[in-house]
């Protein structure tokens, strides 16, 4: 339960009373807004009323500074709202009202008259809105239960929040009764309601499970034909679409012949619209560790360990590459061909011509665990773990994720930032979450670093 207050004008019969001024065919005309409380369907009502200018003067009416403003011939059922009804005013000068209930007329002829504001302020105990009691309540006993009811000295509030007089047993908003709301809304009333609640929507589940059962008997025939004929489909296509995609791809029968026949260097070149096709980056492979070497920054001489898969046709670094069928490697569009001259800017020293070259690298210090895949029901979901075994404390760090299916084709991809500026220190750990739009086909998540500071 949570506490609220509330405050009402006990002698009121309209609340949340608004009023714009509009000129039509040169004639100052009010529209008034107001909701109409819970006493009857009104057909009329008459205000206390003060005009004034744009200045904010007051316009006098018969050289009075208050007049009477009435509105009739219209109904309004009770608690429904009234909507911009119009009136004309008695004076064009007229810019801003001042309003103040007066009498209300009724459709059975009833005629009340405001006895001037008397405000109360009172507390009441709220539903939590999440709450079993409350579901419960607003199921089996009133689809506007909010409030725990309350008696006061002068009246009772309703478990709608309607505020009724002593004298009337039955909430003007709900309908519901006084004794009968209290009753429901005690401890035992709330626990036999919430029990029966549960009976109901047991009986409700068992029903559906029931009906289930029953079409899926009707229809089972149908079912085992549509389901054969998809299954077929996919594998099919499933078929189809590794046959086509490992024809593109160079495979191998063992680690130890695809680790030997990927040694050497492979390099990347783009178009420039003055020089033609140039050599921009390379990938150097040596006895199972590779470097990568860009013609724009100075060799650091950085090597990192691969990962082989003969199999497949795919090698994984810090990203995965595909052994094409012409012996390159490709990651995307991007084609690194077999061969090419040393870089200029690179050192194109080997893995073993200088001991720095085993020196720390966020790709060797970053360990990335990864869970198995999950599915929910719009996602599936990879989460996993990096941990920095290194030295350094590395900032900004972010994991690609590629999202595979039991042939190893990558069918969505998503990134993530691990940690932000706050870093990820020697010996420290930081959970990931990568996600796509659900898929059934989907197998596996291959997780590799994307980017770091």
């Amino acid at each position: 339960m949570k506490n609220a207050e509330k405050v009402i004008d006990i002698n009121a019969h309209i609340e949340h009373l608004s009023c714009t001024i509009i000129t039509e065919n040169g004639v100052a005309t009010a529209k008034i807004s107001f909701d109409n409380l819970g006493y009857g369907d009104m057909t009329a009502i008459k205000f206390n009323a003060c005009g004034h200018n744009s200045f904010g003067d007051i316009v006098p009416v018969n050289g009075n500074d208050k007049f009477f403003l009435i509105i009739q011939d219209f109904s309004v059922r009770k608690n429904e709202k009234a909507t911009d009804l119009k009136v004309k005013l008695p004076n064009a000068d007229i810019k801003k009202l001042d309003l103040i209930e007066s009498q209300v007329c009724y459709a059975d002829g009833t005629v009340l008259t405001y006895e001037g504001e008397n405000s109360f302020t009172f507390e009441l105990e709220e539903f939590i809105e999440s709450s079993e009691e409350l579901r419960a309540l607003r199921k089996m006993y009133d689809s506007k239960v909010k409030y725990v009811p309350k008696d006061f000295g002068n009246g009772w509030v309703c478990t709608c929040g309607r505020f009724n007089p002593l004298d009337k047993d039955q909430c003007s908003l709900c309908d519901n009764f006084r004794s009968k709301t209290i009753s429901v809304c005690s401890e035992n009333g709330i626990k036999k309601t919430v029990e029966d609640y549960r009976k109901q929507v047991e009986q409700e589940r068992e029903n559906e499970i029931a009906e289930k059962k029953r079409k899926e008997k009707k229809s089972l025939k149908k079912k085992i034909y549509i389901v054969v004929g998809i299954v077929a489909t996919i594998i099919i296509i499933a078929l189809i679409s590794h046959s086509n995609t490992m024809s593109k791809r160079m495979t191998f029968d063992s680690e130890e012949e695809m680790r030997s026949a990927l040694e050497g260097r492979y390099t990347y070149y783009r178009d420039s619209v003055y020089n033609g096709y140039i050599a921009s980056k390379q990938i150097v492979i040596e006895n199972g560790k590779c470097k990568y070497i860009y013609s724009s920054l100075e060799d650091d001489d950085i090597w990192m360990d691969v990962t082989y898969y003969p199999s497949r046709g795919v090698i994984h670094t810090f990203e995965d590459l595909v052994v094409t069928k012409d012996g390159d490697l490709q990651h995307g569009d991007d084609i690194f061909e077999k061969g090419g001259s040393e870089l200029v800017g690179g050192s194109g020293s080997s893995l073993y011509s200088d001991s720095s070259s085993l020196n720390e690298s966020a790709y060797t210090a970053l360990k990335i665990t990864v869970d198995p895949c999950y599915s929910n029901g719009s996602y599936t979901i990879c989460t996993g773990k990096v941990t920095n075994s290194g030295e350094r404390t590395y900032k900004f760090v972010q994991v690609k994720g590629a999202f595979e299916n039991s042939s190893g084709t990558v069918l969505d991809t998503d990134e993530t930032y691990v940690c932000g500026s706050e870093g990820l220190e020697p010996g420290e750990s930081s959970s990931f979450r990568l996600s796509v739009p659900k898929d059934n086909d989907i197998y596996s998540c291959s997780v590799s670093l994307s980017d770091y500071n």
